[in-house]
């Protein structure tokens, strides 16, 4: 989580809060991994749901990856 801080504490002098901060909250997803990974726990279902909500929200609250969005529709609409 240190990481994460120090993160958020560079991305306010940067100016790119609106992308540090997200990712940063997201670390128990990375724990969960972790845990898989290293330990070979069991992700349960719940387990995956939360992950693929958290990752949708923050995909969602990036600025820049709406605009993708946007690009990637206008560029199927073609």
């Amino acid at each position: 989580m240190a990481a994460g801080d120090l993160g958020v504490i560079i991305a306010t002098q940067t100016g790119k809060v609106g992308i540090v901060t997200p990712i940063s909250g997201a670390y128990p997803v990375v724990t969960l991994v972790f845990a898989r990974l290293v330990l070979h726990e069991r992700i349960t279902r719940i387990q995956m749901a939360c992950v693929a909500a958290t990752l949708a929200g923050m995909f969602l609250s990036i600025p820049e990856l709406t605009d993708l969005i946007g690009w990637f529709r206008e560029l199927m609409h073609r």
